[in-house]
């Protein structure tokens, strides 16, 4: 039950998220960013206040890459200048506030470790999530040029259709598998600690056993995600917004996401 249910945190901050949009549509990064940063300060520099007081970054850092897309859906943040501002910085400074600060070099939080990264956010995961946006905006002219063949977008939009399902689901395909296979004996690449290439390959051979068992899923729960447009019966209404929505990403993202929304 925890397996399952743990994926479902992200929705919860997603859906906060999403109703305070009037509000901070036009708030500028550097305003969350900048209680990241003296929330941090206050946590590992000077070592003051409780544990709890961290908490305001669970707002905070996640307000960083919302608002930056918020910007972009307003046309800013479209210069090559731009990407390679949030790239180069975000990456520069998540290799200083790893290398030099003590942040962890891992993003997601790790069993036995004394800080986590994302419980809650902290400055690493904030600036490493600057340089992840500064690359997707370097690659957009591209991406979107490649979409625009029907060979690769139609995988795509059939991924999309089931994204829900695939989130929801895959952590307890993994585990499912993993605990199944533990009846055999302890397993390289499932069961082991990595501890070379040969963990590597062990892992890269069970993820289309993960990938079986993700689909088995698929099967079971995926009916649950489509609903008919009461209003269109028997033709799809939610298909035709999705489409009309990627026909007029090409002119106006921002008027695209309105229409799927």
């Amino acid at each position: 039950m925890e397996t399952g249910a743990v994926p479902l945190w992200f929705l919860l901050v997603f859906a906060a998220l999403t109703a305070v949009t009037p509000l901070v549509a036009r708030l500028n990064p550097l305003w969350p960013l900048a209680v990241v940063l003296h929330v941090d300060l206050f946590r590992f520099g000077l070592h003051l206040g409780p544990s709890w007081a961290a908490w305001p970054n669970l707002a905070a850092g996640w307000l960083v890459p919302y608002t930056l897309g918020t910007a972009w859906a307003r046309g800013e943040l479209h210069s090559r200048r731009s990407g390679w501002a949030l790239l180069l910085g975000g990456t520069a400074a998540t290799a200083v506030l790893v290398g030099c600060a003590g942040y962890p070099a891992s993003m997601v939080g790790v069993p036995g470790g004394a800080v986590s990264n994302l419980d809650p956010p902290t400055l690493a995961a904030v600036t490493f999530g600057l340089a992840q946006c500064g690359l997707a905006l370097l690659l957009r002219d591209r991406l979107r040029r490649t979409m625009a063949r029907p060979l690769a977008w139609a995988p795509v939009a059939l991924v999309n259709v089931s994204a829900m399902t695939v989130y929801l689901w895959h952590q307890t395909a993994m585990t499912a598998t993993t605990v199944t296979a533990l009846t055999a004996g302890r397993l390289p690449g499932l069961h082991t600690s990595p501890d070379g290439l040969g963990w590597v390959a062990a892992r890269l051979l069970w993820l289309p056993v993960f990938a079986l068992a993700l689909a088995v899923c698929w099967t079971a729960f995926h009916p649950c995600e489509r609903r008919r447009d009461r209003r269109t019966p028997g033709t799809g209404g939610r298909r035709s917004r999705v489409v009309r929505a990627h026909r007029a990403a090409d002119t106006d993202p921002g008027r695209a996401v309105r229409r799927v929304v």
